[in-house]
């Protein structure tokens, strides 16, 4: 049977070594420490033990390690990735927290960002200029409506507002995926108030692709999927989409 001390008997030992000034001791005890419990807050008692001897390369080095063994792991990244931009900003290394802020805005699933994102709104807020604090500001709009898509998929008023967001950002493929994500999400019921709401995320689809997007094909396509999903009972509703539609 595998076992291994808890943390605590770890970092009861570490203090022993402190006592005598045991400096190098400490730090091996550290190193094996983290590999016995690789988690985001043992790497940051560790460099925070660097950091009170004055070794910042050395701290550094420790949380470049944890982000290189934790990025992957969706409950501990968001902890070391914050850890590790307050400690550049500590540092004044005010571009190096920039760009540890937005590589983990990108590569952290949003839904388990949002202290991240509060964190780097502050930062930009302090160190940013205006364009830093908009998309700062924008990043939190959009975790927002993540979050509410993702625990109301049928919830088509924020898709509807999620999809505003992206058209003001202007980027056409990413304006595209939130639209197929929205009309994904089909009504469960063919009644007609469950289906309303629904069929303008399609009008509005299509006018993107027309007008924005200035794309004849990939509209048409759209009018053509629309009409053969939609429920005999719903048609009414897609006069508009029948004489926009040439078959």
């Amino acid at each position: 049977m595998d076992w291994s001390p808890d943390q605590q008997a770890w970092l009861c030992f570490i203090k022993f070594e402190l006592r005598y000034n045991e400096i190098e001791r400490s730090r091996s005890i550290y190193e094996r420490f983290v590999l016995c419990h690789p988690k985001a807050s043992s790497f940051i008692r560790y460099a925070k033990f660097e950091m009170k001897n004055s070794q910042v390369s050395l701290a550094r080095i420790v949380y470049e390690r944890a982000i290189e063994m934790l990025k992957d792991v969706e409950e501990e990244a968001e902890m070391i990735f914050v850890a590790f931009a307050e400690f550049e900003k500590l540092c004044k290394e005010v571009e190096r927290a920039r760009f540890l802020y937005k590589y983990a805005l990108d590569h952290i699933p949003k839904g388990r960002a949002e202290d991240l994102y509060k964190k780097f709104v502050a930062f930009e807020k302090q160190y940013g200029n205006k364009e830093g604090i908009d998309d700062a500001i924008v990043g939190r709009r959009k975790l927002q409506y993540e979050g509410e898509v993702r625990k109301n998929p049928l919830n088509y008023d924020s898709w509807f507002d999620y999809i505003s967001l992206e058209e003001t950002l202007g980027d056409k493929d990413r304006i595209r995926e939130v639209y197929e994500r929205a009309i994904a999400n089909v009504p469960l019921a063919e009644e007609k108030r469950y289906w309303q709401r629904y069929i303008y995320l399609w009008i509005d689809y299509a006018l993107f692709e027309e007008i924005l997007a200035e794309d004849v094909e990939r509209t048409r396509a759209v009018y053509r999927e629309c009409l053969n999903l939609i429920p005999s009972l719903q048609i009414l509703f897609c006069q508009d989409m029948v004489a926009r539609c040439t078959v």
